[in-house]
């Protein structure tokens, strides 16, 4: 049996740089899965975070770029996933109808990535993705489409599987819904809030304040779940989820 420190985190697109890295460094997890890490933009010019958090944590790493934007509020942003662990395979896919240079929340393009980990005599599967805005976090025809291309990309997973991710949905979504029909939800409770901590206006909807869940780790039932909590921190407009478990 093994113990491994899971790790999501939404760092933000805003956040410095060197805060994600000393945040990742004071929590030292085995696998760390992050959306909106950039590869270069204007709030952290010449910064390949992904990079940096993999040689200062000692990680092996795969990033997928999601999104590019050229102006002057530049920037080249994605989701990765770190490990400790030998990353042995790795895949991805979009899902959803979206675009790559989308100004629009909404229709954003989404993707889903996936890597297999080598442990003693077999396999970790981990995945994640960032789900699009909603308006309000409501189900939409856009938001539907988007969790059933999430669903059918995660569905085969029988066992030592872990999806960590943001998934911009509430505990009562039909995003949760549909993945509690094949995984279990390893807390901390939906009580527990991620989201926000920064002021966050978009489209007539507005919100300031740390009262909304949005982040979550899912597993198939054979992962063994030790601890769970949620990190606080002034870093991000999200606050990580860190999970032990043992496989």
């Amino acid at each position: 049996m093994a113990k491994l420190k899971v790790m999501t985190w939404n760092v933000w697109l805003m956040e410095k740089a060197d805060n994600i890295l000393s945040l990742i460094k004071e929590i030292q997890p085995d696998i760390l899965c992050c959306q909106e890490l950039t590869t270069d933009s204007f709030i952290n010019p010449g910064r390949n975070i992904p990079s940096e958090i993999s040689k200062l944590m000692s990680m092996d790493y795969k990033y997928q770029q999601v999104l590019k934007r050229p102006d002057e509020q530049y920037y080249k942003i994605g989701n990765a996933i770190f490990s400790k662990l030998p990353i042995i395979d790795y895949k991805f896919s979009y899902i959803g109808q979206t675009s790559p240079d989308s100004p629009n929340y909404p229709y954003e393009r989404r993707v889903y990535m996936e890597v297999n980990l080598k442990t003693d005599d077999k396999t970790l599967t981990v995945g994640t993705t960032h789900l699009s805005y909603s308006h309000a976090f409501k189900i939409t025809p856009k938001r539907r489409e988007e969790v059933d291309g999430l669903v059918d990309s995660v569905k085969n997973n029988k066992e030592r599987f872990v999806l960590a991710s943001d998934l911009n949905s509430l505990p009562n979504s039909r995003t949760i819904a549909e993945l509690k029909k094949y995984f279990e939800h390893t807390g901390p409770p939906y009580k527990e809030p991620t989201w926000t901590t920064k002021s966050f206006s978009y489209q007539g909807f507005e919100a300031s304040t740390l009262d909304w869940r949005l982040d979550y780790i899912f597993a198939t039932k054979d992962i063994k779940m030790l601890s769970n909590e949620i990190i606080k921190t002034e870093f991000s407009d999200h606050l990580p989820i860190l999970a032990e478990i043992e496989i």
